[in-house]
């Protein structure tokens, strides 16, 4: 089952309201080639500031999607079946659909003054996102990290930034913390030595408009230690996955627009196309989007099993298994039920956890 154009139309209009908290390349194509107007869906952002409250507006009704960090959204539904006491790991109120990246688009990036990763010591490194949507990549950071010896509180510390409370939400941060970077200091003038940036922010270090003096040093890409890596998923209320729920269509003309994405991205054919909708969502040059779309694909390519041939928006078994034991490894779970069967959690189904009913109605079975 590869990514394309499915073979139903929708001939009623639809409509679906979202939230990404996570950059992602087919979604950037999809909105601004207006890609879901083929199945007659229009669609909504909702910024929200972290996956808790993007979470709670899926179960209100308050948005029908969320893209957002795997390991957050892991993370809740371990402790919400933890705190109910109950064992069985097939029930659940949210279903992840599928999903969208499959590495750790995110690099420590630091000042031009340090350029080795020891040089931290002592430092406080500016994370992307709040607490709630980077469990994950705090985990696989500390990871990183331990590795030339350096352990969070003793030797360094995280930061998490303070919510955009402007329209475009997380989108804002993360330029908010790229901006810091490049200047040395956040806006309320708090020293910046290092931070973790997201893809397509790590692409737009290479700028020409960013003086070499000043420019920020890349001190590791977090795909460099752990690849595969369940990134952004996918994430719906159970309740609309099924045909009977009003949010069901909706949901399948945008995994159909998700999808066209997904092929034109792949397609060499349609590279003057994705790089012009780069540029203009981006506001770079040429030379920019080019890397931008060479950093995402070269980033997707690591996970296991590539090819035109991989089901589209599958998880990837080993990049799951990753996340989970980094995660682990570094107390992401703590307090949680002894003996928690995160296997089994993981392991997808109808109507578990991980359900690919409605990509499947879309792209026909794997």
């Amino acid at each position: 089952m590869a990514a394309g154009r499915s073979s139903f139309s929708f001939a009623t209009a639809l409509s679906l309201t979202y939230t990404s908290l996570h950059p992602t390349l087919p979604l950037l194509l999809a909105t601004h080639l207006n890609l879901f107007s083929a199945s007659n869906l229009s669609v909504h952002s909702v910024p929200l500031p972290s996956s808790k409250p993007a979470a709670d507006a899926l179960r209100s009704g308050e948005i029908d999607l969320l893209i957002g960090p795997f390991g957050s959204v892991l993370r809740e539904r371990v402790f919400a079946i933890s705190a109910s006491g109950n064992s069985d790991t097939s029930g659940q109120d949210l279903t992840i659909l599928g999903q969208l990246s499959l590495a750790p688009s995110f690099a420590i990036a630091s000042t031009p003054d340090i350029r080795r990763i020891y040089d931290l010591t002592n430092k406080t490194i500016l994370l992307s996102s709040s607490s709630s949507s980077s469990v994950a990549e705090t985990a696989l950071m500390q990871k990183v990290l331990s590795l030339w010896g350096l352990h969070l509180e003793r030797d360094y510390q995280f930061q998490h930034p303070t919510p955009s409370p402007s329209a475009n939400g997380p989108a804002d941060t993360a330029a908010k913390n790229f901006a810091a970077l490049l200047n040395g200091r956040t806006e309320h003038g708090d020293p910046v030595s290092a931070t973790l940036l997201q893809w397509p922010y790590t692409s737009l270090l290479s700028s020409p408009a960013i003086p070499a003096e000043t420019r920020p040093y890349v001190l590791a890409r977090a795909e460099d230690y752990t690849a595969p890596w369940t990134d952004a998923v996918m994430v719906a209320s159970s309740a609309s996955t099924t045909g009977t729920s009003p949010v069901y269509e909706a949901l399948r003309a945008f995994l159909r627009g998700l999808g066209d994405a997904e092929v034109l991205i792949r397609d060499t054919e349609s590279e003057t196309v994705v790089l012009a909708a780069i540029r203009q969502a981006l506001d770079v040059d040429e030379a920019i989007a080019k890397t931008v779309l060479g950093d995402w694909k070269h980033s997707q390519e690591q996970r296991v099993g590539t090819s035109k041939a991989q089901p589209v928006f599958q998880m990837d078994p080993l990049g799951t298994l990753n996340t989970l034991d980094t995660m682990k490894q570094f107390g992401a779970f703590e307090g949680a039920a002894q003996g928690f069967n995160y296997a089994d959690l993981v392991r997808a189904g109808v109507g578990r956890f991980v359900d690919y009913g409605v990509r499947d109605s879309v792209f026909g079975e794997a």
